[in-house]
């Protein structure tokens, strides 16, 4: 398994993932997949109950809570945008990477 010094750095390019996550939304929880991510936005699936606009909240699996703002919904997939970009070397995008390199069950 990669220790996460071992982990490509993320330079702010689109990254395609399979990682699984929560988002809150008007006091639900709803399980999504994050399918794709860069240090501005997050692209995910099986979401339902939102629209363009509207702010939400991801929770990863570690707990970690990011406020988001909902870009488009096209079905149940959806972009939602970070209130502001995060740092390559953030906390967040180390768990993302981390989490896109764990073997899947």
């Amino acid at each position: 398994m990669a220790q996460i010094q071992d982990l490509p750095e993320h330079n702010g390019r689109r990254r395609s993932a399979r990682i699984k996550a929560w988002l809150h939304v008007s006091g639900e929880r709803f399980c999504i997949e994050i399918t794709d991510y860069s240090r501005h936005r997050l692209e995910v699936g099986q979401v339902r109950a939102i629209r363009p606009d509207q702010r939400v909240t991801v929770e990863l699996s570690s707990g970690t809570r990011l406020p988001v703002v909902v870009e488009w919904v096209e079905g149940s997939s959806a972009s939602l945008c970070f209130v502001g970009p995060i740092a390559p070397g953030h906390p967040v995008m180390r768990e993302l990477i981390e989490a896109e390199h764990k073997p899947r069950r």
